[in-house]
């Protein structure tokens, strides 16, 4: 049984950045103090009637010309993607004029749903109609930029991984300085030289234990 996108009948708030899918904001909770964030669910997931009938006053209706209404409505100047392995994401700038960013929020490779068809498959497919893109992808490392730069057209910044570093600058304010023996976790090194050679060469997540100066 097909389940019905929820309706919503209020008109988008104005905000700055609009989180592309979901009906809560998920990874970037810690951005609400710097920026305004409203989120912009996928049409599968919620309706605004408002935005809708703006899309048709403007005699389009596809799932584009609604997401380029909501944009305008909320007046928001750059869309940001959390759930980047939704393709949808990568068909954006076919309409949208502002920024679209994506941020890695896990390991990417060729696996999706049990019905489903994996992410690269479906960037491949995608590729056959139209050139996937966004204008800046933040990703774990080199190793994602070499998986996704043939498929995904972007600036690619290499930045670990989000929730971890947040996460690292939480803990740095709150535990003083001690001589005590500590724990580290290494979200992503830039550049293979830069790897310990204790280390795995195959590994690209580790834990090592050590003194903090």
């Amino acid at each position: 049984m097909t389940l019905l996108p929820r309706l919503k009948w209020k008109k988008p708030p104005k905000c700055e950045v609009l989180q592309f899918g979901g009906t809560q904001i998920t990874g970037f909770q810690s951005l609400q103090n710097e920026f305004s964030i409203q989120n912009m669910p996928l049409v599968t997931e919620e309706v605004n009637v408002f935005v809708l009938l703006h899309s048709l006053l403007r005699l389009k209706l596809s799932r584009w010309s609604y997401y380029s209404s909501f944009c305008s409505l909320s007046q928001s100047k750059v869309v940001i993607v959390w759930h980047d392995t939704n393709i949808h994401a990568y068909s954006l700038k076919r309409t949208l004029k502002i920024p679209i960013v994506c941020v890695q929020n896990g390991l990417r490779h060729n696996v999706g749903p049990a019905s489903g068809t994996g992410f690269l498959s479906a960037l491949a497919t995608l590729s056959s109609s139209i050139s996937p893109h966004v204008d800046d992808y933040w990703i774990f490392g080199e190793a994602s930029q070499q998986l996704l730069q043939s498929s995904i057209r972007a600036r690619y910044h290499i930045h670990g991984s989000f929730r971890a570093n947040e996460y690292a600058a939480m803990r740095q304010t709150l535990v003083p300085n001690s001589k005590k023996r500590r724990t580290g976790f290494i979200v992503s090194f830039p550049n293979a030289s830069d790897v310990p050679q204790t280390l795995h060469d195959s590994a690209n997540i580790a834990l090592f234990a050590g003194r903090r100066p």
